[in-house]
Protein backbone atom coordinates (compact mmCIF):
# COMPACT_ATOMS: atom_id res chain seq x y z
CA UNK A 1 0.00 0.00 0.00
CA UNK A 2 1.45 3.36 -1.02
CA UNK A 3 -0.43 5.50 1.50
CA UNK A 4 -0.69 4.44 5.10
CA UNK A 5 -3.60 5.66 7.17
CA UNK A 6 -2.27 8.36 9.47
CA UNK A 7 -5.52 9.16 11.28
CA UNK A 8 -7.74 6.81 13.23
CA UNK A 9 -11.37 7.19 14.27
CA UNK A 10 -11.86 7.41 18.02
CA UNK A 11 -15.15 7.29 19.87
CA UNK A 12 -14.50 8.51 23.39
CA UNK A 13 -17.03 8.22 26.21
CA UNK A 14 -16.64 9.94 29.57
CA UNK A 15 -18.91 8.70 32.35
CA UNK A 16 -18.92 11.26 35.16
CA UNK A 17 -21.39 9.24 37.24
CA UNK A 18 -24.95 10.25 38.13
CA UNK A 19 -26.00 9.14 34.63
CA UNK A 20 -23.92 11.85 32.91
CA UNK A 21 -22.10 10.32 29.95
CA UNK A 22 -20.51 12.45 27.23
CA UNK A 23 -19.65 11.03 23.81
CA UNK A 24 -17.03 12.49 21.48
CA UNK A 25 -16.29 11.31 17.95
CA UNK A 26 -12.91 12.48 16.72
CA UNK A 27 -9.95 11.68 14.53
CA UNK A 28 -6.54 11.22 16.09
CA UNK A 29 -3.03 10.62 14.83
CA UNK A 30 -2.11 6.95 14.61
CA UNK A 31 0.20 6.18 17.55
CA UNK A 32 -1.40 8.74 19.88
CA UNK A 33 -1.88 7.68 23.47
CA UNK A 34 -5.22 7.27 25.21
CA UNK A 35 -4.16 10.12 27.50
CA UNK A 36 -3.35 12.52 24.64
CA UNK A 37 -6.74 11.81 23.03
CA UNK A 38 -8.50 12.55 26.33
CA UNK A 39 -6.50 15.77 26.76
CA UNK A 40 -7.56 16.90 23.27
CA UNK A 41 -11.23 17.13 24.31
CA UNK A 42 -11.20 17.60 28.10
CA UNK A 43 -9.45 19.44 30.90
CA UNK A 44 -7.31 16.75 32.52
CA UNK A 45 -5.17 16.65 35.65
CA UNK A 46 -2.82 13.72 36.11
CA UNK A 47 0.29 12.52 37.85
CA UNK A 48 2.79 12.22 34.98
CA UNK A 49 4.96 9.40 36.33
CA UNK A 50 5.48 6.76 38.97
CA UNK A 51 7.45 9.02 41.32
CA UNK A 52 4.23 10.83 42.23
CA UNK A 53 1.65 8.03 42.10
CA UNK A 54 3.53 4.76 42.46
CA UNK A 55 2.30 3.64 39.01
CA UNK A 56 4.28 3.06 35.82
CA UNK A 57 3.02 5.99 33.82
CA UNK A 58 0.44 8.75 34.04
CA UNK A 59 -2.50 8.46 36.41
CA UNK A 60 -5.55 10.61 35.66
CA UNK A 61 -6.87 12.30 38.80
CA UNK A 62 -9.40 14.75 37.33
CA UNK A 63 -11.46 15.14 34.15
CA UNK A 64 -13.32 18.43 33.64
CA UNK A 65 -13.13 19.16 37.36
CA UNK A 66 -14.41 15.77 38.54
CA UNK A 67 -11.62 14.61 40.83
CA UNK A 68 -10.53 11.26 42.22
CA UNK A 69 -10.96 10.83 45.95
CA UNK A 70 -10.41 8.25 48.66
CA UNK A 71 -13.20 6.07 47.20
CA UNK A 72 -13.37 7.24 43.55
CA UNK A 73 -10.86 6.92 40.72
CA UNK A 74 -10.78 7.36 36.96
CA UNK A 75 -10.56 4.11 34.97
CA UNK A 76 -10.39 3.73 31.23
CA UNK A 77 -11.62 0.83 29.12
CA UNK A 78 -11.23 -0.09 25.47
CA UNK A 79 -13.77 -2.00 23.43
CA UNK A 80 -12.47 -5.32 22.08
CA UNK A 81 -14.19 -5.83 18.73
CA UNK A 82 -13.05 -9.46 18.51
CA UNK A 83 -14.57 -10.55 21.84
CA UNK A 84 -17.29 -7.86 21.78
CA UNK A 85 -16.65 -6.61 25.30
CA UNK A 86 -15.17 -3.72 27.25
CA UNK A 87 -11.81 -4.51 28.82
CA UNK A 88 -9.42 -2.82 31.21
CA UNK A 89 -6.15 -2.70 29.22
CA UNK A 90 -3.80 -3.07 32.19
CA UNK A 91 -1.44 -0.26 31.15
CA UNK A 92 -1.47 3.39 32.10
CA UNK A 93 -3.19 5.70 29.58
CA UNK A 94 0.01 7.36 28.36
CA UNK A 95 1.45 3.91 27.53
CA UNK A 96 -1.51 2.63 25.46
CA UNK A 97 -0.88 3.64 21.83
CA UNK A 98 -3.81 3.79 19.41
CA UNK A 99 -3.02 2.00 16.14
CA UNK A 100 -6.51 1.49 14.67
CA UNK A 101 -10.07 2.76 14.98
CA UNK A 102 -11.10 2.38 18.61
CA UNK A 103 -13.75 3.01 21.26
CA UNK A 104 -12.45 4.25 24.61
CA UNK A 105 -14.53 4.74 27.75
CA UNK A 106 -13.50 6.68 30.85
CA UNK A 107 -15.47 6.16 34.03
CA UNK A 108 -15.39 7.75 37.46
CA UNK A 109 -15.40 4.48 39.41
CA UNK A 110 -16.82 4.29 42.96
CA UNK A 111 -14.87 1.70 44.98
CA UNK A 112 -17.01 2.22 48.08
CA UNK A 113 -20.25 1.44 46.25
CA UNK A 114 -19.08 -1.15 43.70
CA UNK A 115 -16.09 -2.92 45.28
CA UNK A 116 -12.48 -3.38 44.27
CA UNK A 117 -12.99 -5.22 40.95
CA UNK A 118 -15.11 -3.44 38.30
CA UNK A 119 -18.05 -5.56 37.14
CA UNK A 120 -19.54 -3.01 34.75
CA UNK A 121 -18.08 -1.19 31.80
CA UNK A 122 -17.71 2.54 31.23
CA UNK A 123 -21.33 3.12 30.13
CA UNK A 124 -22.89 2.05 33.44
CA UNK A 125 -26.02 3.98 34.31
CA UNK A 126 -28.87 3.38 36.71
CA UNK A 127 -31.18 2.33 33.87
CA UNK A 128 -28.68 0.43 31.69
CA UNK A 129 -25.36 -1.23 32.36
CA UNK A 130 -22.79 -2.94 30.19
CA UNK A 131 -20.91 -5.63 32.02
CA UNK A 132 -17.20 -6.20 31.65
CA UNK A 133 -16.84 -9.67 30.18
CA UNK A 134 -14.52 -12.00 31.99
CA UNK A 135 -11.96 -12.07 29.18
CA UNK A 136 -8.66 -13.86 29.83
CA UNK A 137 -6.85 -10.68 28.75
CA UNK A 138 -8.96 -8.37 30.91
CA UNK A 139 -6.12 -7.17 33.17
Amino acid sequence: MLFKKKKVNVTLYINFGNDEIKRHDLKSEKGSSVLSVLKSIAEVEYFPNESESGHEGAMVISINGVKSSIDHCWLYYTFDDKDMCWILPGVMPNKFKIEKDIRIGWRCYDYAEEGIVPEYGPLKQKSCATKVRKCPHKF
